[in-house]
C-alpha cells in the first residue's frame, strides 16, 4: 500500500519489476546448461556460495538489502529465525540472495545425482508456466471443496464482512495442509506429464511454445 498523494492510496498486490530482473537470469542461466558438465558444476557451486555468502555478509550489516532489520532472540533458533526473516513482497536484495543462492546449490546437488529418481521434477520444470498457472486455479479449487465440505455454502453467502473474513475455527493442523500438498503436487505431476506428451505430439502448434 502507497500513497503518492494525499488521500489517493494504490494497493499493489504483485510487484512485476523484480520478478523480471528474475525471470531474465533464469534465462541468461540457460547458458550453463549448453557447457561442458565439469564447468557447469564448478560455476554453479562457485555462484551458489558466492550469493550466500554475499547474503551473511550483507544481512549480518542489518543496514541495507531488506526493510525487515533482523535481532537477537532469547534463543538461538529464533535469532536464526529473524536472521532469514526477509521480505518477500516485493522480493529485497537479500531474499533474492538467499533463495536464489539456495537454488542454485540445490540445482548443484542434482546435477551430481542420478537423474532418473528425479523425473518427476523434471517434468514439472519442463512446463514452467504451465504449471504455474495451473497451480493457482487448482489450490484455489481445493480450498473452495475443502471449505464447502466442512462449512457448506451459506457462511460464504450471508455472513461475509470484508474479504478477510473467514469462518470460526477456519483452516485444517499442518499434518492435513501437508497431506492436501502432497495431493496437490501429484495431480500437477500427472497434468504436466500429460501436457509434455502433448506438446511433444503437437509440435507444430506455435502458442504450445510459450506455455
Amino acid at each position: 500500500m502507497i500513497e503518492p498523494i494525499s488521500g489517493f492510496r494504490l494497493f499493489i498486490l504483485y510487484p512485476l519489476i523484480p520478478w523480471i530482473g528474475v525471470m531474465a537470469l533464469g534465462y541468461a542461466f540457460g547458458t550453463l546448461f549448453e557447457m561442458e558438465k565439469e564447468r557447469r558444476l564448478q560455476l554453479l557451486i562457485n555462484i551458489g556460495l558466492s550469493t550466500i555468502a554475499a547474503f551473511i555478509i550483507i544481512r549480518a550489516t542489518n543496514i541495507y538489502g531488506d526493510p525487515n532489520p533482523w535481532s537477537i532472540q532469547s534463543n538461538f533458533p529464533n535469532t536464526l529465525l529473524s536472521f532469514i526473516n526477509c521480505h518477500k513482497y516485493p522480493p529485497s536484495l537479500l531474499y533474492l540472495l538467499i533463495t536464489l543462492g539456495l537454488a542454485i546449490l540445490l540445482l548443484y546437488c542434482l546435477e551430481k545425482t542420478k537423474i532418473r529418481y528425479f523425473k518427476p521434477l523434471i517434468i514439472l520444470g519442463q512446463q514452467p508456466l504451465f504449471f504455474y498457472v495451473i497451480h493457482i486455479y487448482l489450490i484455489h479449487l481445493t480450498a473452495i471443496l475443502f471449505a464447502l465440505s466442512r462449512y457448506g455454502i451459506e457462511p460464504f453467502t450471508f455472513s461475509q464482512v470484508g474479504i478477510n473474513w473467514k469462518p470460526k475455527e477456519f483452516g485444517y493442523d499442518l499434518p492435513i495442509v501437508y497431506l492436501i500438498w502432497l495431493l496437490i503436487t501429484f495431480l500437477l505431476y500427472i497434468i504436466c506429464d500429460w501436457f509434455a506428451k502433448y506438446k511433444k505430439k503437437h509440435r507444430g502448434k506455435w502458442w504450445l511454445n510459450y506455455l
